[in-house]
């Protein structure tokens, strides 16, 4: 009985493989899977026939058969009897023993049914060998010790030896008689009570099990929660694959059925889901990054657009968010690369040219407080960087505008009159000249004097190297 546990444990791990490839569509190598399947089957049904274990895993490799030919497009196989069942169908109507057929293979021999002592200890060994080779679907290697045992033991017994002959029928006639009480006693089964308590049981367990699994084909746009549903069906697939090897020898209950269905076809449903997520991904990606060069396109002012490195920042992380859908060196990991770096290189190539076209603008304020509004453009300069080289300076408004209006001040209205200017400040920023474009302004207090002057950097431009001293 050891063995044949041994046995229904290797066709259980080879079956749920099979059914995994089956998943994955992989049906040539599932198909050669079924083929190993059949043979431990032949050897456990050369053990005990009848066992209720066997004819389930029996039922279930055939389903396995018929789920794959339906796949490959192949009409299934003609049914064929297995040894013993011809014998079995071939038994005399009166009751007389059966002989073994010459060309059945002899059965594993029980510990009752070792060889006599007889018999050489080496031949016994190596019967021993044969017999657990064949189970593990290696008769040729059987065959090779069979060879051994002539070439070292040749005349040193008789093959004939009569306690070894009838080992060999005894266990021939026994497998004979219990395929027929196996039989009989599977059909009193199906007819009973106790099958409908062992199937709600067995179905109860596995329906509560099943319904536990979080729904996985859910669309959204959300990368994460793609990325969850990928690994619930990664996990789905486990619990399906082992709830699939599961036997159930009084079939399975209403509900059980139709859970099982829909996570099936959740399961089969999902490589298409999840392509067509990722395709939606990747052309929000693109569309992305095509949004930003038609940008570049542009001029303005007679000027080409560039992006900030705030605005690169933005699409970087936008693009990395979508980044684990598409694995290394993929086709869309590749083409999203290949676009963002196109789109940087025409930014750097916007910059240079744009670079070229920047000037200061002309100095046109000469009122005495001139020198002031200067210092207060470069303070905003060196604030920013203590060490910028200033290059020059300029006041580009010939006058201060006047404005006087209501203005929110913390959460209160006041009325303001403020003047405002703006100028210009040329400065190299870690020896790479910037044009600082600057907006200055000052309030009257209510004592008619005007407050300190402050305000801030607008916008900074890069400029060519050459144009650093030049003015427009």
């Amino acid at each position: 009985m050891n063995d044949l546990k041994e046995i229904l444990k290797s066709i259980g791990g080879e079956l749920r493989k099979a059914q995994n490839l089956m998943f994955s569509r992989k049906f040539e190598d599932a198909s050669e899977m079924v083929s190993t399947l059949n043979i431990l089957l032949e050897d456990a049904m050369a053990l005990e026939p009848g066992n209720v274990q066997v004819k389930t895993y029996s039922n279930q490799i055939a389903k396995l058969q018929k789920d794959l030919n339906q796949r490959m497009g192949k009409s299934a196989p003609a049914a064929q009897a297995t040894p013993a069942a011809s014998e079995a169908l071939s038994s005399p109507a009166d009751g007389t023993p059966l002989k073994p057929a010459p060309s059945r293979p002899v059965a594993p021999m029980t510990p009752a049914q070792k060889p006599a002592p007889g018999l050489p200890a080496g031949v016994q060994k190596r019967i021993r060998d044969m017999n657990d080779l064949i189970r593990r679907g290696k008769p040729q290697d059987a065959l090779g010790l069979l060879k051994e045992i002539h070439s070292q033991y040749g005349g040193q017994f008789d093959e004939a030896h009569p306690d070894f002959v009838e080992a060999k029928q005894k266990a021939e006639a026994a497998q004979l008689e219990i395929e027929r009480k196996q039989q009989t006693a599977q059909a009193d089964k199906e007819r009973s009570d106790r099958e409908r308590v062992e199937r709600e049981r067995a179905s109860q367990e596995w329906e509560q099990r099943l319904k536990l699994i979080k729904p996985f084909c859910v669309t959204t746009s959300a990368i994460p929660d793609l990325l969850a549903q990928q690994q619930i069906f990664e996990e789905a697939q486990n619990v399906f694959s082992e709830f699939r090897t599961v036997e159930f020898p009084y079939g399975k209950t209403y509900g059980l059925e139709q859970v099982e269905k829909k996570i099936g076809s959740d399961i089969e449903a999902f490589p298409v889901f999840w392509d067509n997520a990722r395709k939606q991904a990747f052309e929000e990606a693109m569309a992305h990054i095509a949004s930003r060069r038609s940008e570049l396109d542009k001029i303005i002012e007679d000027k080409p657009l560039f992006m900030s490195d705030g605005s690169i920042r933005q699409t970087e992380a936008f693009l990395a968010r979508v980044q684990p859908l598409f694995p290394e060196n993929s086709d869309e990991d590749t083409t999203i690369k290949a676009a963002l770096k196109g789109l940087l290189e025409k930014n750097r190539m916007n910059k240079q040219e744009r670079a070229k076209l920047i000037f200061m603008r002309e100095d046109q304020y000469v009122a005495d407080d001139a020198e002031a509004i200067k210092e207060r453009m470069v303070r905003f300069v060196l604030d920013a960087d203590p060490e910028a080289q200033i290059v020059q300076t300029s006041v580009y408004k010939p006058e201060w505008r006047e404005l006087s209006q209501w203005e929110d001040y913390a959460g209160n209205k006041r009325f303001v009159t403020r003047r405002e200017i703006n100028g210009q400040v040329v400065a190299r920023i870690k020896g790479r000249p910037l044009l600082f474009t600057i907006y200055i302004t000052k309030e009257r207090q209510s004592d008619g004097t005007w407050t300190q002057l402050t305000g801030n950097v607008m916008f900074t431009d890069e400029m060519a190297e050459e144009n650093a001293e030049k003015r427009a």
